[in-house]
C-alpha cells in the first residue's frame, strides 16, 4: 500500500491544480510501480500506434499512455524519488526473479 503523494501542477502559467499521485509501493523514497501490460501497453507487446481496445472499448493509442507514464515518472523523480517499473509479464514469466529485483532496489543494492 502507498501514501498518496501530493503535487502542484502548473498549466499555462495561469492555472494551478493540486493532483494526488499513488505509486504502487513507496518505501521511503523508493517507489515500485507494477504495470499491467495492457493498462500501460507495454512496448514489448504493442507498438507506438497500436490502438488498446478492450471490452469493446477504446482506450488510448501506446504512444500517448508511454508519454503519459513518462511525465509521471519523471515528476517523481524530480521529486528526489528513485523508481523501479515491473512489467505484468516480468512477473509472470519469473515472479522470484521479479521479487529478487524489487528486494534489491529497496536496498539500493
Amino acid at each position: 500500500m502507498s501514501a498518496g503523494i501530493n503535487l502542484i501542477n502548473v498549466f499555462n502559467d495561469k492555472s494551478v491544480k493540486m493532483v494526488k499521485m499513488r505509486p504502487d509501493y513507496v518505501l521511503g523514497k523508493h517507489i515500485i510501480e507494477f504495470n499491467g501490460d495492457f493498462w500501460h501497453a507495454n512496448p514489448k507487446i504493442y507498438k507506438e500506434n497500436d490502438v488498446l481496445t478492450k471490452f469493446n472499448k477504446t482506450y488510448d493509442i501506446a504512444k500517448n499512455i508511454w508519454d503519459s507514464d513518462t511525465h509521471r515518472l519523471d515528476i517523481l523523480r524530480a521529486l528526489g524519488f528513485k523508481v523501479l517499473v515491473v512489467w505484468e509479464s516480468d512477473y509472470t514469466s519469473d515472479p522470484e526473479r521479479t521479487v529478487t529485483e524489487c528486494v534489491k532496489f529497496l536496498r539500493d543494492e
